[in-house]
């Protein structure tokens, strides 16, 4: 797996990977709108409709992505916030491979090294605001197009 990647390939994936495992290990509540995610997420899981059975006012990717994890593993508090931390990890991943295209390896690893280890970053990584889920399509998008996918580009943008 860490064959063909350079040092500061290895060095971002390990400092996303540490951080995103500590993170897991400090997961608590907070009094947030996630709750109210969390809960739109269980009835999308339990065959409600948004906009039609109940209101929500948000666009529809970040609860229907949590409400089919919530009907594979069952609706869990743990679940719900996995998916923000999975979609910041690799956030700050396609984050260091777009800088990777622009500028050297060195560049990419320490502006993404200060991203992952900044405090809105740190506060916010594992909270469920679907801004994640979001910035993880936006910059997938901005790779993709940087590697001249432009098809997929718009695909993942348009999501």
């Amino acid at each position: 797996m860490f064959g063909k990647m350079s040092f500061w390939d290895k060095g971002i994936f390990l400092a996303t990977l540490s951080v995103a495992l500590i993170k897991i290990l400090l997961l608590h509540p907070t009094f947030s709108d996630e709750n109210f995610y969390f809960n739109v997420a269980k009835n999308i899981a339990e065959g409600l409709t948004p906009y039609k059975d109940f209101f929500f006012a948000h666009p529809p990717l970040q609860v229907y992505t949590l409400a089919l994890i919530y009907k594979v593993f069952g609706s869990s508090f743990f679940l719900g916030k996995l998916l923000s931390l999975f979609s910041s990890s690799a956030s700050v991943l396609f984050l260091y491979f777009i800088i990777k295209q622009i500028c050297k390896d060195e560049s990419a690893f320490f502006s993404c090294l200060l991203f992952l280890f900044s405090p809105p970053f740190l506060a916010f990584s594992s909270i469920s605001y679907g801004m994640w889920e979001t910035m993880l399509f936006l910059l997938l998008s901005i790779l993709l197009f940087l590697k001249k996918k432009i098809f997929f580009s718009a695909i993942s943008f348009a999501i």
